[in-house]
């Protein structure tokens, strides 16, 4: 893969954090959305938050929602934010966390977006992390489901450029959900392509949380995540890795190569999950302790009391 000679960056993010809330009043969830928008000051053109009534009636009124705040910056910004909101509809008892979604971003200068689609492919292929057997590529807006056993690596990485997304399970409210994609725009809006990412994230709800309670999530020590972003890469005495190494391949599925390393074309999701128990494989030691290292730095900035 070829790219600049500046070095890229890593960065472990909280894209998001799920809420359960109870209304003393009930309410619609339009006037809950719409505060949210206010609180969060989200520009003109975005979409609105997405907020779900859990316990509506023929009125549409309800009393118990769930929403998402996206990129927060620190616990002290949400828990002012839910203060705020508090303070326009009362609750009857103290917010709940529902669902945490967490993102290990690549980003490489002047990458174009196959390149950064061919980073999402190496985090796929070798993450030890054992997702479902269910790889597959999606859009949100329609366009069916494409599982990774039914194409090869070339249309692997064009979809990802082109817009489409990565999961490993196709029903969202599962305990453990790996996501992967390629990240071009940003609440609805496009970034500059110096601001594109490989974006590979973990998501977190019910008996996979590791917090619930506001307090819970203060104290929260994100390393303890680490085992969701670890990876291998080929192990030394792999004839492979040399090749890989100087024609930029570390960690890239190469199919039907030719040459004395030429191996057969195997479906694309057959190994992920499993690179822990391959010999020919060993930790990405480097790789890894630079996530650990993001993991830490997001902890420190999420106990901030920065505003």
């Amino acid at each position: 893969m070829q790219h600049s000679g500046r070095p890229e960056k890593l960065q472990v993010v909280i894209d998001w954090l799920e809420f359960e809330i109870c209304t003393a009043e009930p309410t619609n969830f339009m006037a809950i959305q719409r505060m949210l928008a206010n609180l969060q000051g989200l520009p003109e053109g975005a979409p609105l938050p997405y907020v779900e009534d859990l316990d509506a009636g023929q009125d549409r009124a309800a009393s118990v929602f769930r929403f998402r705040l996206h990129d927060p910056k620190n616990h002290q910004a949400v828990v002012t934010l839910l203060e705020q909101l508090g303070e326009r509809f009362t609750f009857q008892r103290l917010p709940i966390v529902t669902g945490l979604e967490v993102s290990f971003d690549t980003f490489r200068p002047d990458a174009s977006a196959c390149q950064l689609a061919e980073i999402i492919t190496q985090r796929q292929r070798w993450t030890t992390h054992k997702p479902c057997k269910d790889w597959h590529l999606y859009r949100d807006k329609g366009g069916g489901s494409i599982y990774l056993n039914s194409i090869n690596q070339n249309e692997f990485i064009r979809y990802l450029a082109d817009g489409w997304q990565l999961s490993d399970r196709a029903d969202k409210a599962v305990p453990v959900r790996a996501h992967a994609y390629v990240k071009m725009n940003n609440a609805g809006l496009a970034l500059h392509p110096q601001q594109w990412r490989a974006r590979f994230e973990i998501t977190l709800k019910g008996s996979a949380l590791p917090c619930v309670t506001l307090d819970q999530l203060k104290h929260f020590d994100f390393t303890e995540l680490a085992h969701y972003f670890q990876f291998r890469q080929y192990a030394d005495n792999n004839p492979c890795r040399a090749i890989a190494h100087a024609r930029g391949w570390l960690g890239i599925t190469q199919p039907g190569r030719r040459g004395p390393y030429r191996r057969r074309a195997a479906p694309i999701a057959r190994y992920s999950g499993t690179r822990e128990f391959k010999s020919w494989t060993a930790p990405d030691s480097q790789l890894n302790a630079q996530i650990y290292a993001s993991l830490r730095k997001l902890t420190r900035s999420w106990r901030s009391s920065r505003k």
